[in-house]
């Protein structure tokens, strides 16, 4: 009953992808667009999904004599029309927030890319722009939405509309299990690519390419120079910072993810002495002797007990019966 449940949840997950319901009596991965197409313009795109919330409209005003509601609903459609051009933005090198989402290895900056965003509680929809042309769909799936179903099962499930995928990636996880964390099918125009990011963003990440073009992805082993001259990944950032002897008390670590000059100062903690410390005694010899370590002890606790010393003790009193207020 559960599986029957979720395929269930899968199909009708599928169905919800697209602008239109596809007629075609093949499932294709084309019909994971909807209603677009590779190459389209960002003009295009917008008028694509305006057509079909103006058709959806039209089908719920069928047959309507309610001019209040008919009204309230083509208002509607002209309000998520603008909602969705509102979405437009560029990675053009300043940080937008999306370097640490689920789709931080499928954007960045040097490449001439922009996205637009269908916003949704469970599936949202990024239409990613390269060279000002549609070249990236990304569908974020919300696993509880699809009822925790196991990135194995989602992979089967996918397999039985689009059949055997080209390609299955596996990845040792940390407890030492072989698990699925990647597939990819092709056809004549659309290239499609499940990601499993379950295990930091609770999503399972549908990729759309056009088969035609390259696959592009962030290169996670380097951040590029647009990316560091933006701040970097805070794994890039403070993977540098930790790696600059030459520098270490003047590159705050603040100004570097913000990618602009802060009042807040903060560095590594291994900056400096204490740096110099521990490094020392990782080396095996150590930054100061037993002698050392005690007398400074000793200075600590000769000052906590003068300042206890000066401190007036307070004295207690009993509940005030007058009209005060007894604190507690």
């Amino acid at each position: 009953m559960i599986r029957h449940s979720r395929l269930w949840l899968i199909a009708a997950l599928l169905l919800s992808l697209s602008f239109v319901t596809s007629t075609a009596s093949a499932a294709q991965l084309s019909d994971l667009t909807g209603g677009v197409s590779w190459g389209m313009t960002r003009a295009e795109v917008e008028a694509s999904y305006r057509e079909e919330l103006i058709a959806e409209y039209r089908r719920e005003i069928a047959g309507s004599r309610d001019a209040v509601r008919n009204d309230r609903l083509r208002r509607g459609v002209d309000e998520k029309i603008e909602r969705f051009r509102a979405t437009w933005i560029e990675f053009n090198g300043a940080r937008t927030g999306y370097e640490s989402s689920t789709i931080a290895d499928e954007i960045f900056t040097g490449a001439n890319l922009a996205m637009m965003i269908l916003p949704s509680a469970d599936v949202p929809k990024y239409f990613v722009f390269k060279d000002e042309r549609l070249a990236k769909i990304m569908i974020a799936t919300n696993v509880a939405s699809l009822d925790f179903i196991p990135f194995d099962e989602f992979v089967r499930t996918l397999r039985g509309v689009y059949g055997r995928p080209d390609a299955v990636e596996t990845e040792v996880d940390d407890i030492g299990i072989n698990q699925e964390v990647r597939a990819r099918w092709t056809d004549s125009n659309t290239r499609l690519r499940v990601e499993n990011k379950s295990s930091v963003f609770n999503t399972f990440l549908m990729v759309l390419t056009d088969v035609s073009r390259d696959d592009f992805k962030r290169d996670t082993r380097a951040a590029s120079a647009a990316e560091r001259a933006a701040g970097g990944t805070l794994d890039s950032i403070f993977q540098e910072v930790a790696a600059d002897t030459s520098n270490r008390t003047g590159d705050d670590v603040v100004d570097r993810i913000v990618g602009s000059q802060t009042e807040v100062h903060v560095r590594l903690r291994s900056d400096a002495a204490e740096g110099d410390a521990l490094t020392s005694q990782a080396a095996g010899s150590s930054a100061m002797d037993d002698t050392e370590v005690l007398q400074d002890v000793e200075k600590v606790e000769r000052r906590s007990s003068t300042r206890r010393s000066r401190t007036p003790a307070r004295e207690e009193s009993a509940p005030s019966s007058g009209g005060g207020r007894t604190i507690y």
